[in-house]
């Protein structure tokens, strides 16, 4: 089947290609009888079509391929398969049952019955396997249709040390109260509401405009099925759940995987017999160099100059309109009238986040922002998700280092229909016991979870590196395992009371609505009342004074996370911005050093980048990679090369180029509703003026060579940076000596030294 495998292919396939099988395929594929053009934006049509038959029209058109036909699977019975993963740090179970192709009516079905099987709190497989066995978190059920066949699955990844068994057992549990009882008219409503405001948000950008007509003239056989599709959805009924529940789940064969921690056998599945998975053997020195050679293209006859065009002229940046307002109880509103679409995006952030925890109790704001959607005083946890979900909306609070905030995007029509829940989500909270020890202990699964992740571990370490026990960046956002297991729910209390302040507030409105209407719909949350509370300022963070090399083992990786950085200034700070733009060129995409290099020349990974994140603090420079852990000290040679030679090397063509990219990128930086919403976050937490977009961009402008180097001199100095390695320390911890920065220090998964002094 042609879904046996992978798309991007097994280690072994890659192994063996040819660069004639390449060639071949390119042949027989690539050609103008099997592609779809689409072109969208501000365009004349007429023009656009003479343009396309010039440049287009030379091209050998080639043999189309045959249309596929459906290729449906079946099972006989159940194929239980399970794996010790060397890794994993909790068990999950994962049922996958064949189904249809995509665009059919039972595909639109199977989308729904996975909404109702597992989104939500009514959901049958939430309360059964966590509110009632308390086996799982967060189980999951999603349905995948593809061009000739599909798949639905059913994924719970259980608490730590539940064996599989009582998981399957939970799942059959659910799929038989289901079967039974179904669902309610109102949960249907619900999912059709969510998916009629998804429709609208899948084609927002120019981007997601072009990219869904070709999908739909690829797959659908017209872009016009546009229409259609949403009409397909909204035409689900309870029968066609219902048919295909028992079609193609319910007491069906499925493929049933478990995924243990190596060291528990005993939590498989009963039953299950040993997945045929492949590991890579770590082979230091086996992988192959790749010479570069001149290549002979052969190229298609033509009556025009197909040489690359000089650039164009820069386009002209046009921001938005942004309007300010605010409310008696010092809430600031600030806000973008957009009318392309009939939505509203809106964010209400309140200073304080990880930053106010009490010393010892990180966790707190994440525990009480999770604890603030779980119902009201006058909804429970149910009635408030339906509720939300009837307006076919969203709206969630969440917990950062520097903030809470509730945010939320819906239809403009029912904009005050969801203020109302807003308000009362902040202003009425349930305080449930119960639900309070159940986010508890998910929070310590994901903490244990987490240990077993080596791209979590190194963001850990890092941050613990960089920062210190003393700084709000140098502790895990959310905790670790001994500060979540100190709070109580008087301490999230306590947290509330202290911090949720209209005065900390700022609301933050783009869409479908002039201001005063945004405003005036806010009215709920104008009862709010408290005083304002500062922020303790954060410790001052200096770089090393020479390299250091870190070393975290994940025993038998087959990959090593790599992180080299240092600290530079607050996101605030006048000079943050020329630091982003001078590294535009090393690491700000694929098409930078460390991508090229890593990726494109080498052939180490599948991405390397560096940036720097914003923050109201002293934010760090980050370069970052994964990489195969046979070449982890070639990648960090490469890393400490591009590094250390950035400024001499940085020449007058990376600054043209670096200056086109910016500038053009942001002729289109606020074509989605959440793009500028971000913008206004960062003008409200980062205390910037309107129009810094402006400011930003006429430095770009006016750049000079000499201007980068100083900021890369400055604050990209290789030699104050510190370097960190998560990998397999049997095959890795010697050969990193090499880099010459001495000998490794050795770390624990949480940053504390293996051998203290």
């Amino acid at each position: 089947h042609p879904y046996n495998w992978t798309v991007i292919g097994d280690l072994e396939d890659l192994q063996a290609a040819t660069l004639d099988d390449v060639r071949e395929f390119y042949n027989q594929f690539y050609m103008p009888a099997n592609a779809t053009l689409v072109i969208a934006g501000d365009i004349d049509i007429a023009q656009t079509k003479e343009k396309v038959a010039k440049w287009f029209g030379e091209i050998r058109s080639g043999e189309p391929s045959p249309a596929l036909e459906p290729q449906p699977v079946s099972l006989e019975a159940d194929k239980k398969l399970y794996h010790l993963d060397n890794f994993a740090k909790l068990p999950l179970l994962r049922l996958t049952y064949p189904t249809v192709e995509q665009y059919t009516d039972d595909a639109y079905a199977l989308d729904a019955l996975a909404r109702l099987l597992s989104d939500g709190k009514n959901a049958v497989l939430y309360k059964t396997l966590v509110e009632e066995l308390k086996l799982a978190p967060r189980p999951s059920a999603w349905s995948d249709t593809n061009e000739i066949a599909g798949s639905f699955a059913i994924n719970v990844q259980a608490n730590a040390d539940v064996p599989l068994d009582k998981v399957y057992a939970g799942i059959q549990q659910a799929l038989d109260d289901f079967a039974e009882n179904g669902f309610t008219d109102a949960q249907l409503q619900r999912i059709k509401a969510e998916q009629e405001t998804a429709f609208y948000y899948n084609i927002e950008s120019i981007l997601d405009k072009a990219l869904q007509l070709g999908i739909y003239n690829e797959y659908a056989g017209s872009p016009g099925f546009i229409e259609q599709d949403i009409a397909n959805i909204q035409a689900v009924t309870r029968e066609d759940i219902m048919r295909v529940f028992n079609q193609y789940v319910y007491n069906q064969p499925a493929i049933v995987a478990s995924f243990v921690p190596k060291e528990q056998p005993d939590l498989v599945l009963t039953g299950s017999g040993k997945a045929p998975v492949e590991e890579e053997e770590i082979v230091a020195g086996s992988e192959p160099e790749f010479e570069e050679k001149p290549v002979e293209y052969t190229k298609t006859p033509t009556e025009h100059d197909r040489s690359e065009p000089p650039l164009t002229e820069l386009p002209t940046l046009t921001t938005p309109d942004i309007w300010h307002q605010s409310m008696d109880n010092g809430v600031k509103v600030i806000g973008i009238t957009s009318n392309e679409l009939p939505v509203v995006n809106f964010s209400l952030t309140i200073d304080g986040g990880q930053w106010l925890d009490p010393k010892g109790k990180a966790g707190t704001a994440a525990l009480m922002a999770q604890l603030l959607n779980e119902g009201t005083a006058n909804k429970t946890p149910q009635e408030l998700e339906q509720a939300i979900g009837q307006l076919g909306a969203q709206l969630s609070i969440s917990a950062d280092r520097e903030s809470i905030e509730l945010s939320g995007r819906v239809l403009a029509k029912h904009y005050p229909a969801l203020m109302e829940l807003a308000a009362e989500m902040l202003l009425s909270p349930r305080w449930d016991e119960n639900e309070f020890e159940r986010l508890k202990s998910a929070s310590l699964t994901r903490i244990k979870r987490d240990e077993g992740n080596a791209a979590r571990i190194a963001s850990n370490v890092f941050a613990h590196l960089l920062y210190g026990d003393n700084h709000v960046a140098g502790q895990p956002m959310g905790g670790t395992q001994a500060s979540v297991e100190s709070i109580t729910l008087a301490d999230v209390k306590a947290y509330y009371e202290k911090v949720m302040s209209p005065k900390q507030a700022t609301l933050h409105v783009v869409g479908a609505l002039s201001p005063e209407e945004a405003v005036a719909a806010a009215a709920p949350v104008k009862q709010w009342q408290g005083e304002a509370v500062a922020l303790p300022a954060q410790p001052e963070v200096s770089p090393v004074d020479k390299p250091v090399v870190y070393f975290v083992d994940v025993p038998d990786a087959k990959q090593s996370v790599i992180y080299v950085g240092k600290p530079v200034l607050p996101a605030s700070a006048p000079d943050f911005f020329a630091i982003d733009f001078a590294n535009e060129r090393l690491g700000g995409g694929m098409s930078a050093r460390l991508g090229q290099t890593l990726r494109i020349q080498k052939g180490y990974t599948y991405g390397a980048y560096s940036y720097l994140p914003a923050a109201q603090y002293q934010v760090p420079f980050i370069a970052a990679s994964q990489v195969r852990t046979n070449v982890t000290l070639e990648s960090l040679q490469i890393f400490k090369n591009l590094i250390g030679q950035y400024q001499p090397t940085y020449l007058e063509e990376d600054l043209a180029t670096a200056k086109n990219m910016v500038i053009k990128a942001n002729s289109r930086r606020f074509e989605t509703l959440d793009s500028q919403l971000n913008m206004l976050e960062e003008i409200s937490r980062l205390g910037l003026e309107d129009n810094y977009i402006a400011t930003q961009q006429e430095f770009v402008q006016n750049a000079s060579l000499k201007d980068i180097h100083q900021v890369i001199k400055q604050h990209l100095n290789e030699q104050q940076m510190i370097y960190l390695v998560v990998g397999d320390a049997e095959t890795q911890l010697e050969r990193i000596k090499g880099l010459g920065y001495g000998e490794p220090v050795e770390l624990d998964i949480y940053g504390e030294p293996v051998n203290p002094i």
